[in-house]
């Protein structure tokens, strides 16, 4: 590494130590560790004053220091790092890096997301080194990434897992591949290897610990999985996602399954079905205004994975049902806005009154 680059900032998927802080403790390097998974921002606010004075308070023995920022999960739009205090305080940070670390201190941060667009990011990419570890952007190819790593680390451990037991795996743990290997190497000793892992043992032993993206819970919609549904919303609020977000994501999700219905009613889209088979036909003219006319983007130049999804969950309903669900997903957003009635509620309802 050039010796000119004193700030040093990893962003991990996986919370696996970073090899520079192991290296560093090898060289009998003191290293100061700074919790970053924080639940408010008081907290985040706390967590880098810690960073702040260790990078900056003088070693009483002159001794070369490194301070990590372990699992920091304010550096995107989170709960607490949308909070003007704490955007405030990494913007401080990030100036005072600029301005350049003291002689033989250095800065790792371990993230699981990082807003791109925010100043610090842009300055410890100036300044040090960027790694990233990320699976795949594409939901269906982040999955298949992370199924396809559990199932190969199961058979190192001796466990033979179902491919419907590995997505209930990886949907429970999350893509951090260093909380996977944990609980598998859990689910090992729990079944006493080797065995079969059955969904009653992932269930039984494999904490809900994933943070996990809002578009899930539309998904679960469109598979007309309440108990998912209600399991996702749960988890979604817990890790501070608008409500009314989420409600707007469900009308968003329930307009394009009634677009689809419609579509594999006339016979535009063609053998769509749970296969996740077919596609677009040649449309009329009369059908080609309709879309253009009705949508900001045609759906049709939506990746073919998606619209093959979006055409299997739509058959999941019929069109009378989905434009009842459109009605209770405006009739909670309305709720949420105009009431006071408590958030979780009103989209618990929601989900009821849509998929029960």
């Amino acid at each position: 590494m050039e010796e000119a680059k004193k700030t040093i900032a990893r962003f991990m998927t996986s919370g696996e130590q970073a090899s520079i802080v192991k290296s560093a403790s090898e060289q009998a390097l003191n290293v100061e560790a700074v919790a970053g998974n924080v639940e408010s921002g008081a907290a985040a606010l706390l967590a880098l004053g810690k960073v702040t004075e260790a990078l900056f308070t003088p070693s009483l023995f002159g001794a070369r220091q490194v301070v990590w920022l372990r699992h920091a999960n304010f550096l995107y739009d989170s709960k607490s790092g949308r909070q003007t205090e704490v955007k405030a305080a990494l913007g401080r940070l990030a100036e005072r890096i600029q301005q350049g670390l003291p002689q033989g201190q250095m800065l790792v941060v371990t993230a699981v997301k990082v807003d791109r667009r925010c100043l610090f990011y842009k300055v410890c990419k100036e300044h040090g080194v960027v790694v990233e570890l990320n699976v795949s952007s594409k939901p269906h190819e982040a999955i298949q990434e992370m199924e396809k790593w559990t199932a190969e680390r199961s058979r190192q451990l001796g466990l033979h897992m179902p491919p419907e037991v590995a997505a209930l795996f990886v949907e429970r743990v999350g893509y951090d591949a260093r909380q996977l290997a944990s609980e598998l190497e859990k689910l090992a000793v729990y079944v006493r290897a080797p065995a079969t892992v059955r969904r009653s043992d992932v269930e039984a032993i494999t904490a809900v610990s994933s943070e996990i993206p809002a578009w899930d819970l539309a998904d679960a919609v469109g598979q007309r999985d309440l108990n998912r549904a209600l399991a996702i919303l749960g988890r979604l609020l817990f890790q501070g996602e608008s409500a009314i977000g989420l409600a707007i994501g469900v009308q968003k999700r329930l307009e394009e399954l009634i677009l689809y219905r419609e579509a594999c009613d006339r016979r535009w889209f063609r053998g769509a079905g749970r296969e996740m088979s077919g596609g677009w036909a040649a449309l009329s003219e009369r059908a080609e205004k309709m879309l253009a006319e009705g949508w900001e983007r045609d759906p049709r130049q939506a990746h073919p994975y998606r619209q093959k999804l979006l055409a299997a969950q739509a058959q999941r309903f019929s069109a009378i049902a989905l434009q009842k669900c459109r009605q209770e997903a405006l009739a909670a957003h309305e709720r949420l806005v105009s009431q006071r009635t408590s958030e979780p509620v009103v989209l618990e309802t929601m989900l009821v009154k849509m998929l029960s």
